[in-house]
């Protein structure tokens, strides 16, 4: 990833060191920060300086900064992006005047929730995912969460853990709404079922059928349905145990799904 070159007292940012920031910047010394140009708006989102309430948006955009990886820090890239309170995300772009002069411009972008690289799953999940299940598992919402990135931008590591997956040193997201559905459903009359899919190439496969190819359409009440999905049953108010240790075993082993 890209935080600022100077230490910044509001965020506890530690400033980035001058080898780093020649590094990054092709060799050039670290410019004056005291000019950074205008900065560039995001979504307009809520203000949250206090752990956020159990009610979310219609759309609730996320972001989760990763820490500098173990390549980037050998190479002694300097980290140009922070977050900032609960719901700002700062990205200082090196640039350059008309004379050459090197200066940083800061562009500011507001979402819903903004968590830093010290940030844990657990808190990602309470924060973010556990309103998504307590509003379809008690008041009987659809709701959905999806994780958008580039390649190694974290994405697995918040929806699986590190591997192996399942159950590892910190869970990931998914087993965490899992367990928090199966103890929602104790004491009640739903049922669970669980259905996986791999988007692939503008393709739907149906991992639970060997990535068979199943096709995605629209029926009269403009509701998307997959024709030809295996909905596996993972419990009911008699099965808890055996089914928690299904959907542990399910996570373990897809790399990339729905």
């Amino acid at each position: 990833m890209l935080a600022s070159p100077q230490g910044d007292p509001e965020t506890g940012v530690s400033p980035v060191s001058d080898g780093a920031w020649r590094a990054s910047v092709g060799g050039r010394p670290r410019p004056d920060t005291s000019d950074r140009g205008e900065s560039d708006a995001g979504c307009t989102a809520r203000t949250a300086t206090s752990p956020p309430p159990r009610s979310l948006p219609r759309i609730a955009v996320v972001v989760r900064k990763r820490p500098l990886n173990e390549a980037e820090r050998k190479r002694n890239e300097a980290d140009l992006v922070q977050t900032r309170g609960r719901n700002a995300v700062l990205v200082d772009e090196p640039r350059e005047k008309v004379d050459l002069t090197p200066y940083v411009m800061r562009h500011e972008f507001r979402v819903d929730f903004a968590f830093d690289e010290k940030s844990t799953n657990d808190e990602v999940y309470r924060a973010v995912v556990r309103p998504l299940v307590e509003a379809c598992c008690l008041g009987d919402a659809n709701t959905s969460c999806f994780a958008y990135g580039q390649t190694g931008s974290g994405k697995t590591y918040t929806m699986l853990g590190p591997q192996p997956y399942g159950r590892g040193v910190e869970a990931g997201v998914f087993e965490l709404a899992a367990e928090d559905i199966f103890k929602c459903l104790e004491g009640g009359e739903k049922d669970a079922f669980v259905s996986f899919f791999e988007i692939y190439n503008g393709k739907l496969f149906d991992l639970l059928q060997n990535r068979k190819l199943v096709a995605a359409l629209e029926n009269g009440k403009k509701e998307v349905v997959v024709r030809g999905k295996l909905g596996e049953f993972v419990g009911g108010v008699s099965q808890r145990r055996p089914e928690r240790e299904r959907v542990c075993e399910f996570l373990s082993k897809r790399s990339s799904f729905i």
